[in-house]
């Protein structure tokens, strides 16, 4: 179980534009009910800038639905991943296809690509996200719930906004 949360974790921070994450070997089958907690902290000062933990709420052969909450803020968020944890909607963007996710079966070298038509829910502001990801090596990852040997996936996107490049 816990494997598969730390893999979760990591598939979360790929979403993230401009960061790498570690992706577990085999994370098996996503449950509802699986949990992860995890924090941003800062590069530079190593201080906390946010503490986040995700629940899945619903999964199917389509969608995993997660239910995202973050330490200090009053509501949760529910975001909605494709099977390959590209993201197609947290409540303030709604993506078509899905982001740039996880393609697996990871190996050192794999890339792929994600061309994405992107809307603010709330602005109705439209952007086109171009993406790269790259598995760039395998290493071990040591964290509280444990050490687990990993993939690292770089990602780079533009977001483009399509009315004003």
């Amino acid at each position: 179980m816990s494997r598969r949360l730390t893999t979760l974790n990591l598939a979360f921070l790929v979403l993230l534009s401009g960061h790498c994450a570690a992706q577990s070997i085999d994370p098996g089958p996503v449950r509802v009910g699986d949990r992860w907690s995890y924090d941003i902290k800062d590069d530079l000062t190593g201080e906390i800038r946010q503490a986040i933990t995700s629940v899945v709420v619903d999964t199917n052969d389509k969608e995993i639905t997660t239910r995202v909450s973050a330490r200090g803020k009053d509501r949760p968020q529910t975001m909605v991943f494709d099977p390959d944890w590209g993201r197609i909607d947290d409540g303030a963007w709604k993506l078509r296809p899905s982001g740039i996710g996880i393609k697996k079966p990871l190996q050192i070298g794999k890339e792929w690509r994600s061309d994405a038509n992107g809307m603010n829910l709330r602005s109705g502001q439209a952007f086109r996200a171009i993406g790269v990801a790259k598995v760039a090596e395998r290493e071990q990852v040591t964290v509280p719930a444990g050490t687990f040997d990993t993939f690292r996936v770089e990602m780079t996107v533009r977001a483009t906004n399509t009315r004003d490049q």
